[in-house]
Formats: C-alpha cells, structure tokens, sequence
C-alpha cells in the first residue's frame, strides 16, 4: 500500500469518526465531513486518488453507519471522481471553490438518498421533488460552513508531496533547484 493511499484511508477514517461526533450536536443534518475529505483529496491529489478516496468513504458508510439504505458507493465514488477531473479547472483555494463543491455534491447526495429510499414506493419523490427535499434540508448548509476550515486543517495536517532538490518558501512556492 502506497503512502498516499493509507494517509487518505486514515482521513477519510477520522473525518467519519469527527462526521459521528459532530452528529450529536447536530441531530437533524450534520456536515458531511467525510465528503468534504473526498473533495479536498480529488481536489488535490486528482481523478483517481479522488475516486479511491469515494469509493472507501462509500463503502465506509455503507458498512458502518446503521440504518443507511440504498447505495452509497457510486456516488461517493463518482463525487471523487469527477470532483478530481474538475481539478485543473478550478482555483483549489479558492474560498468559493471550497464551500460550493462540497455544499452542492451534498445536495445531489441527498437527493439521491430521497430517491433510493423511496424506489420501492409507487407514489415516491421524483427527480425534481427529490431535488427540492435535499435543497431544503439544513445538511448542505452545514457541510457549505464546514468545508473551509476542514479544507485549512486537512492542508497543515496533511503531509506535502516531496520534490527532489527544493524546498516549500515561506510564500508556498519552490525555491531552489528545479530537480533537473
């Protein structure tokens, strides 16, 4: 196992374990911290490592959280995924970026969770009444507030890719040898 596969792993771990705690203080809609940290590592570290980290997360979910139903797997993983091919597109620190991404993968979550959990209901939600149901709910209000200090505590805590020859200045940039 790579190194960057197990410090995803463990984020991913402890932003469910943070997810489980937060949820006592916030009964109804907690922040999804665990989508927050598959944001930030397709943000980060691109497509596959994004959707690495959503397909773990989902299947994270859907073994340990009692009373979850439905799949949670593809959409984690398709969050991650196409989160990751966005990457090159978007200003990663960018405050918008940091608050919309995770705040709008929630209300598609949501909506999705409506859906599946209603599938075997005639008269269940559609699309639209779905979409409206997750919109309405508090949770992608909690997570949009969460993600920018998730995101700042994840970047220090997080180790840096190393580059041979340079060093990370005081301003983030590299300086030094350019490794050629």
């Amino acid at each position: 196992m790579s190194n960057s596969v197990a410090v995803n792993a463990l984020t991913i771990l402890g932003l469910y374990l943070a997810q489980n705690a937060v949820h006592y203080a916030l009964p109804g809609s907690p922040p999804a911290l665990v989508l927050i940290g598959v944001v930030y590592i397709a943000l980060y570290e691109g497509a596959l490592a994004g959707a690495a980290a959503g397909l773990f997360a989902g299947a994270l979910l859907e073994v340990l959280v009692p009373g979850r139903f439905g799949p949670l797997v593809v959409p984690y993983t398709l969050s991650g995924l196409l989160t990751g091919l966005l990457s090159g597109q978007l200003f990663r620190d960018s405050l918008a970026t940091q608050v919309l991404l995770p705040a709008v993968w929630t209300v598609f979550l949501t909506a999705g969770a409506h859906l599946a959990g209603t599938a075997s209901e005639v008269d269940g939600p559609g699309v639209v009444e779905a979409l409206w149901l997750s919109v309405w709910s508090p949770g992608w209000f909690w997570t949009a507030l969460a993600a920018p200090p998730v995101f700042r505590l994840l970047r220090r805590s997080r180790p840096r890719p190393s580059r041979r020859g340079g060093r990370i200045g005081p301003a983030g940039g590299w300086y030094g040898r350019t490794g050629r």
